[in-house]
Parts: structure tokens; C-alpha cells; sequence
């Protein structure tokens, strides 16, 4: 039996028309996969950043001034805040390193995930410190600081999904 040279012709377009469409689907998955190393590198950078940043000797001044009312009641710590030129300075930059962190991770910038394997405890302990404060601020300027408020509901929303990493007691 013989084949006819139009059988030939058809085969041929359909074996074509297959190794387009494999060609098509292997270059759409190594650009996905090119696009997820890509978020995943730009997600290292920026974690490394703002370690930097949160580390830095410029910020570590500012704990180490804060950290000296640590313990003050809130009236305290107003007091000092609204009398104290360089405390007042030290919380400002500090809180707003906070906003920053919120407002990453409101805007999917930053993986939640990160935040709580790197730096829960830090976290949950520096917000639940100064809420109050805050949100009495808040009865002035309703957005003080809620991009700070957004990364510590966010991180203990997470962890309730997440309890493996939680902090310990």
C-alpha cells in the first residue's frame, strides 16, 4: 500500500503544529520560572536592605535611646517624648522604619513570612509597647503610624495561620 503525498503533507503540518505548541508551553514555564527566581532574588535583596537598615549604627542609637523607657509608664514616656529634642528624634525614625516595613508588605512588596521567621517577637513586642500612645495620637491624626499597625495585625494574623512559627512563650 502507498502512501498518498497528501497524507505526508498532513502529517507533517500536524507533527508542525505540535512541536509549536511544546515549543510554546517549555518557553512559557522557563519564563515563569525566570520571573519566580526574579521575585524570589529581588525578595533577598530588599530583606537584606532593610536588615541594614534596622541594624544600622544610625537606628541601634535610636533603641538604645528608646530602650531607656522601656519600662516608663505611657505618661512617662510622653513626658519624656515631648521634652526631649533627641527622644522625640529616636522614636520618629524608628517608628517610621515601621511604616516602611507596613507599608512593603501592605503593597505585597514584602512576604509576610519573612517578617515572622526573621523578627516576630521583635515585632509583636515593639507595637504592643507604644499602641497606646499611638493610638491616642490617633485622635489628632487619624494615620498615625497605621502602616506600623498594618505589619503587626498582618504578622499575628500569620502566625495564628502559622502557629509552628510562633514565638515561645
Amino acid at each position: 500500500m502507498m502512501i498518498e503525498l497528501s497524507v505526508i503533507r498532513d502529517l507533517v503540518a500536524i507533527f508542525g503544529v505540535i512541536a509549536g505548541f511544546t515549543y510554546y508551553v517549555l518557553t512559557v514555564r522557563n519564563a515563569r520560572r525566570n520571573q519566580r527566581l526574579q521575585l524570589e532574588t529581588r525578595q533577598a535583596q530588599l530583606f537584606m536592605q532593610l536588615f541594614d537598615k534596622m541594624w544600622s549604627p544610625e537606628l541601634a542609637g535610636k533603641v538604645t535611646i528608646l530602650s531607656s523607657m522601656w519600662d516608663a509608664s505611657d505618661e512617662e514616656w510622653l513626658e519624656r517624648y515631648n521634652s526631649d529634642h533627641e527622644f522625640n528624634r529616636a522614636f520618629t525614625v524608628y517608628a517610621y522604619a515601621w511604616e516602611a516595613m507596613g507599608t512593603l508588605l501592605k503593597k505585597g512588596m514584602y512576604d509576610i513570612e519573612l517578617l515572622a521567621l526573621y523578627y516576630a517577637t521583635g515585632t509583636i513586642d515593639e507595637w504592643e509597647r507604644y499602641r497606646d500612645i499611638i493610638h491616642n495620637w490617633r485622635l489628632i491624626n487619624k494615620r498615625s503610624y497605621d502602616m506600623w499597625e498594618y505589619a503587626y495585625d498582618t504578622l499575628k494574623t500569620y502566625l495564628e495561620e502559622h502557629p509552628e512559627l510562633a514565638p515561645g512563650p
